[in-house]
Parts: structure tokens; C-alpha cells; sequence
């Protein structure tokens, strides 16, 4: 699965960290991919929300008494926090990513 890739990259990320010189350079690199970690959380969240609304939709369709008017919101609300997160950690990973070239420089 892409969940499993996306793990697997993140392993060979940090260990190729381990071999990166000056140590303030490594030490930039381990923060940036600690945030792209936090990253996937949000986008697993995310995904996770998005498929709640899909759910909740299709009771709303097929007249299912389970249906919640105020479901729809709350996922799409959630969605949104997670979006925003998602784009605060990669801004900062960007950030990171800057300051460990300058760092090797």
C-alpha cells in the first residue's frame, strides 16, 4: 500500500541522515524529517475524515436513519484543521529544507 511506501521512504530517509556531515546539518535534517512524519499523520487523519464524509453522504442518499446533518460538517470542519496543518508542517519542512542547504554550505 502507498501508507507502506510512504513508511519505507521515511526509514531510508532517516537513515541516510545518519551519514550527513557537519553534525548541524544532520541535525537540521533529522527535524525535517521528524516534520514530514508529523505530515503523514495529518494526511492519514485527513484521508480518514474524507472517508467519513463519503459514508455519511451516501447514508444522506439512500435515506439512512443513521444519517447526521451535523456529521457532514463536522467532517468537512476536521478536514479543513488537517488541511491547515498539513500546510503549516510542509511550509516549515520547506523551511528546513533551506536551512540545511545553507548549512552544508
Amino acid at each position: 500500500t502507498m501508507a507502506l511506501e510512504l513508511s519505507s521512504e521515511l526509514n531510508n530517509m532517516a537513515q541516510a541522515v545518519q551519514g550527513i556531515e557537519p553534525v548541524s546539518a544532520k541535525n537540521i535534517a533529522l527535524e525535517a524529517v521528524s516534520q514530514e512524519v508529523s505530515l503523514i499523520g495529518h494526511l492519514i487523519n485527513y484521508n480518514a475524515y474524507f472517508g467519513g464524509l463519503l459514508t455519511t453522504l451516501k447514508m444522506k442518499f439512500i435515506d439512512d436513519i443513521k444519517y447526521d446533518s451535523n456529521d457532514v460538517q463536522n467532517f468537512i470542519n476536521s478536514m479543513n484543521k488537517e488541511k491547515d496543518q498539513v500546510n503549516s508542517i510542509n511550509e516549515s519542512f520547506n523551511l528546513k529544507l533551506a536551512e540545511f542547504d545553507r548549512a552544508l554550505n
